[in-house]
């Protein structure tokens, strides 16, 4: 499943619309030490 030409640990994310609503994803905050909650901001 995994190519053999991919570098690191690499993860497929599928995104879809969710009726215009603001993106929400989950990172790494290097100052929190710890993943947080971002949202896109307009």
């Amino acid at each position: 499943m995994a190519s053999k030409k991919a570098k690191g640990n690499r993860v497929q994310v599928i995104l879809e619309c969710t009726e215009h609503e603001r993106m929400e994803l989950m990172k790494y905050n290097p100052i929190l030490k710890k993943m947080t909650l971002h949202k896109e901001i307009k």
